[in-house]
């Protein structure tokens, strides 16, 4: 009787820890997040492709989505793409080719992070200092529950610079940061 009750509390302890796969057939898990983010942004002297212009550092407050609340580090390198009729402060790029960015968004659960890479920016700088912005990236792993974790993101937004040196080689600038976007967020 003992063997028996030993062998039907393995068979149920399996088939409670392999229930997950025949739920979801192994598949990912995916999370669409729509959120809403507030922050600020700091130019810095980094300035990988050198050209002249600096990365800038950001970090976000981030509301929504499936943990409720995360915080976003992020440091980009756009690159300048002249002047525009609708861009009279400059039109500031990133594509596969041109320009480069990094971020981590860390969650409540200081062990779960996903890691994102800037694909495309356009940002726009008007001639009283506010910009306009667009940002996509792809997820390129993370810590704890997002391990091997894909997918994208995509953000729009706008800011203000607040203050800044222009003279400053490379010139240097504090803004903030408000916005919204989606994160489609593949997980094991």
């Amino acid at each position: 009787m003992k063997t028996r009750l030993s062998k039907l509390t393995s068979f149920a302890i399996a088939l409670f820890l392999s229930l997950p796969a025949i739920v979801w057939g192994g598949k990912p898990q995916v999370d669409i997040e729509n959120v809403s983010l507030a922050g600020s942004f700091l130019t810095s002297r980094i300035d990988n492709n050198g050209d002249g212009q600096g990365s800038s550092w950001c970090t976000l407050q981030i509301k929504g989505g499936y943990q409720g609340s995360s915080m976003q580090q992020c440091v980009n390198e756009d690159v300048f793409d002249g002047f525009t009729n609708e861009c009279p402060g400059g039109l500031f790029v990133v594509t596969p080719s041109r320009g480069t960015g990094m971020g981590v968004r860390t969650f409540p659960n200081a062990q779960d992070q996903i890691f994102l890479r800037l694909t495309e920016r356009e940002l726009c700088a008007n001639a009283f200092g506010g910009i306009e912005g667009t940002d996509q990236g792809v997820i390129v792993g993370g810590t704890g529950q997002y391990e091997g974790a894909s997918g994208s993101y995509s953000v729009n937004y706008t800011g203000q610079l607040l203050y800044g040196d222009e003279l400053a080689n490379p010139p240097q600038f504090f803004g903030s940061i408000l916005g919204s976007g989606t994160y489609i967020i593949e997980r094991q």
